[in-house]
């Protein structure tokens, strides 16, 4: 199966064509993504798009979301198995949950994807690291 294979599967699943490229990109290479590496991908404003469409991804159960402890950021997990299984990768590792130290490793793997490669603060990355532990304990 190749990629676009992949991104029309996961299209089947009521997501735009960009929202599919970007979930096949994050369940492929992290399983987890914050809203602004998708803003990046898909060359558009972190607002209310971006907003909607990971409250449509936990509101149907394809993602959990972990707020930091700060209230700045969020983080998704993506974790459905017909999701996974449309793309070929019923069995994936990225499905299960990650410590927050995996989890900042795959964070900064999925940025080198995100159109504009820019190095996001240290702060955010922290943030991320707390969710995580909140999320795993």
């Amino acid at each position: 199966m190749n990629f676009d294979e992949r991104v029309q599967a996961v299209a089947k699943f009521g997501f735009i064509e960009r929202q599919a490229r970007f979930l096949v990109t994050v369940m492929l290479h992290a399983g987890v993504c914050v809203p602004r590496q998708y803003a990046r991908f898909a060359g558009t404003a972190y607002g209310h798009n971006v907003t909607k469409f990971f409250d449509k991804l936990v509101r149907r159960g394809h993602a959990t979301a972990s707020d930091c402890l700060h209230n700045r950021a969020a983080l998704f997990h993506v974790h459905h198995q017909e999701l996974y299984r449309a793309i070929g990768q019923p069995q994936s590792r990225y499905r299960r949950p990650a410590s927050a130290r995996q989890a900042i490793d795959r964070v900064r793997l999925l940025r080198g994807f995100a159109r504009g490669r820019r190095v996001e603060r240290r702060s955010r990355v922290i943030g991320l690291c707390l969710a995580f532990f909140a999320l795993t304990s």
